[in-house]
């Protein structure tokens, strides 16, 4: 080449850099003069992320300010995507679950399906599977495989053992349903041991994001105590996610699930406080900041006595397992659950309320498996949510709605002629006439019906009422109506009635079917806390208070007093005070001489009025129920116990001696009371003159001694005294005559 066409290649080379040079400069003057402060602010940019730190959920205390739920501060282990190294969240998830799992502690999994193969969705799990197919974008025919595979390969989880696999995916799915997010930090477990925590610092170098937290943990003082009504707490749900939200919840929270826990929610939810993550334009920390403090919830006070509650329990569950124990004929072997609801009478406030079989609040989702299997489903609030026939502890009701709407007089005499002919094909017995053969109640006002459970008298009562004025009152009763006591799933019961029968049944309502309901069968079904509910209803005169448990509103570092419940009036019946003596004497009756729980109640130093039903069940021994108050002058106290298949009113009965001993101080309760020194010697009980009130705490004197006195007994025609009831009978009451024939049990026109 000669140097005429170097020279020209040197030339056009020294050009093309020069113009590149040019350009270069070019661009950075664009940069640096034009666009640099646009482009400095880029570079420089920071965003900030709100990250929440979690607020003391108030506290929970019995009527006498003694806690039932507390708490306290524990260890946590948490993962912070802020500083999680990006691509190492498998790599670190994988060794915190290893570290947990060693150490026992239960492994966080929001993934519906069963941990080991073959893979199958977990029954009742249908909200959970359907948000975890629509996060997926799987169709509803996936199958749980199809599921794995897809967060497989959602979260990059590389094959490996199976069982690895299945748990890292369900704990990583987990995050992602707590929001886990950089401002949202994932709790990965609660109140872990001093030696999981060292362990997990001592490795922290190698999980770069995990960090030992110090938190609120809920702490439950008893877990036997009151479950059904304390009820529990745990993390948002898949199902509950939208509406809690909406509230304003982060999805990490921790909320109540039933109980008091869940009816109170608004009041014990805490505020959760608010600081500012500092994050570059590489998703880099650079700073935190403080913001607002968390500030405690409120603390919610009950109306639950503690003392009545435990009482109540014990006693319910004694008496259980007694009449089994004791079963003869097979009679009572079957009965393996009740209730008990003790209110008081002048505000609605719930005193006790316990449901048998019952479970224990800090073992909960250990033994989850076994108590949902449990065919005596120990996990139903048999007390607002259990539906059963009253028997004759709605005769209360027929009498005063008699009594209101004139049928009958205080003083009327029906005279019991042991069959009920009013209808040609339909011609149902008293139970006495069964039990003992011929026998009647003879002549009969309200008070000795009432007495000796007269179904005779009560036959007549409804047929000249009709269904449509019964139920008229007992809806103002609150029988079948939701007493509006706080805790979720209250069921509303049922009333029996011509619609219902129509409508649900499908059948026309007959005369005969007045019969029937007027004496607590037909198709009645009440909860036991509506019962305690009517009955307040009667004896204090008439007005029907909205059952509750919340006493008052605390605040939860000086205990103020922030809101107080007001006792709320539902509904009204119209009783004179004639008319309730009529019927408050009756049920005094029931516990004296002839009545028929006065084996039960003789003798006793209060004057109580009960009554006592035996309502006969499609299968298995009859449910026994028992109604009482007391002092009969001025009623403080009402119970409502119903066991299962018990068999009888009376034989129940015991359940609310017990309590009463308790709210009066009287036997084992009373004060000075010493244990008798042997079996045969009977104990000493100081019965003194004065009581606390669990309402105010005044100590107001007992009843004076004319206070319990017995009404007129009843005739020789009423057979033995101590046999007044079906439930004292050995042999089953007729208590639920076989439905009339078609057009049969029509009144005559």
């Amino acid at each position: 080449m000669d140097k005429r066409s170097k020279r020209l290649k040197t030339l056009i080379l020294g050009a093309f850099w020069c113009l590149v040079v040019i350009v270069y400069i070019v661009r950075l003057m664009n940069l640096q003069l034009v666009h640099g402060d646009e482009y400095l602010e880029t570079a420089t940019k920071r965003s900030y992320k709100t990250q929440t730190t979690v607020a003391v959920r108030g506290e929970i205390l019995d009527s006498d300010g003694e806690p039932i739920v507390t708490n306290r501060m524990g260890l946590s282990v948490t993962i912070d995507m802020a500083y999680i190294s990006k691509g190492q969240e498998n790599e670190t998830c994988s060794k915190l679950i290893d570290i947990l799992a060693k150490n026992g502690v239960e492994i966080k999994d929001g993934v519906p399906i069963t941990d080991s193969s073959p893979y199958e969705w977990e029954a009742g799990k249908d909200n959970a599977k359907n948000k975890l197919l629509k996060t997926l974008k799987l169709e509803d025919s996936a199958t749980p495989a199809d599921a794995l595979t897809a967060l497989y390969k959602r979260y990059g989880i590389e094959e490996g053992d199976a069982a690895e696999m299945r748990r890292l995916a369900g704990f990583r799915y987990e995050m992602e349903l707590r929001n886990f997010a950089i401002g949202t930090p994932f709790t990965a477990a609660s109140d872990i041991s001093s030696e999981t925590a060292s362990e997990i610092k001592e490795l922290r170098y190698q999980m770069s994001g995990v960090d030992i937290t110090v938190e609120p943990i809920r702490v439950i003082e008893d877990g036997t105590f009151a479950p059904h009504v304390i009820g529990r707490t745990g993390l948002i749900s898949a199902e509950e996610a939208d509406s809690y939200t909406e509230r304003g919840y982060p999805l990490n929270a921790t909320v109540g699930k039933e109980g008091a826990e869940k009816a109170f929610e608004d009041y014990l939810r805490g505020t959760e406080g608010e600081s500012l993550v500092e994050v570059d334009s590489t998703g880099k920390v650079v700073g935190v900041h403080a913001g607002d403090s968390s500030k405690p919830g409120n603390t919610v006070k009950l109306t639950i006595n503690s003392k009545l509650q435990r009482v109540a329990q014990g006693a319910l569950e004694n008496t259980i397992k007694s009449i089994r124990r004791n079963a003869k004929d097979g009679v009572g072997e079957d009965c393996n659950a009740g209730s008990v609801v003790v209110l008081n009478p002048n505000n609605g406030a719930v005193y006790a309320m316990a449901s048998y079989p019952s479970y224990n609040l800090t073992t909960y989702s250990a033994d989850f498996s076994e108590l949902i299997s449990n065919t005596a489903n120990p996990l139903l609030n048999r007390a607002i949510s259990g539906t059963y026939s009253p028997g004759s502890t709605f005769k209360p009701a027929t009498a005063l709605a008699g009594l209101e709407n004139g049928v009958i007089t205080t003083s009327e005499i029906i005279l019991d002629k042991g069959i009920y002919t009013y209808y040609d094909d339909y011609q149902p017995r008293c139970w006495i006439y069964n039990s003992v053969t011929g026998a009647t109640h003879g002549p009969c006002n309200v008070e000795k019906a009432l007495q000796t459970s007269c179904n005779y008298y009560f036959f007549e009562v409804g047929r000249r009422l009709g269904i449509d004025r019964l139920d008229d009152v007992c809806q103002r009763l609150g029988l079948g109506e939701q007493t509006g006591i706080e805790l979720p799933g209250e069921s509303s019961g049922v009333l029996a009635s011509k619609h219902y029968k129509e409508t649900v049944i499908g059948e026309p309502w007959y005369g005969g079917d007045d019969l029937q309901a007027a004496i607590g069968q037909s198709y009645n079904l009440f909860t036991p806390v509506q019962i305690a509910n009517y009955i307040s209803t009667i004896v204090n005169g008439g007005k029907r208070y909205q059952v509750h448990l919340l006493d008052k509103i605390l605040d939860y570092n000086d205990g103020a007093v922030i809101s107080e419940f007001e006792p709320t009036v539902l509904s009204t019946v119209h009783i004179t005070e004639e008319e309730q003596k009529a019927i408050m004497s009756g049920m005094r009756s029931v516990t004296e001489e002839g009545g028929t729980a006065s084996r039960v109640f003789a003798g006793y130093p209060i004057s109580v009025g009960g009554k006592t039903g035996t309502a006969s069940v499609s299968k298995g021994t009859a449910t026994g129920v028992f109604v009482s108050f007391a002092p009969y002058k001025t009623p403080e106290i009402v119970i409502c116990v119903l066991v299962e298949h018990a068999g009888s009113g009376n034989g129940v009965a015991p359940v609310a001696k017990e309590i009463m001993d308790a709210y009066f101080k009287l036997g084992k309760y009373a004060d000075g009371y010493e244990a008798p020194t042997s079996s045969s010697e009977p104990a000493r009980s100081s019965v003194s003159s004065e009581r606390s009130n669990g309402s105010n705490g005044q100590e107001p004197a007992l009843p004076d001694d004319n206070s319990s006195e017995t009404p007129e007994s009843s005739s020789a025609e009423s057979g033995p005294a101590d046999n007044g009831d079906d439930e004292s009978s050995d042999t089953p009451p007729e208590s639920e005559p076989e439905p009339p024939d078609s057009g049969g049990g029509e009144p005559a026109p």
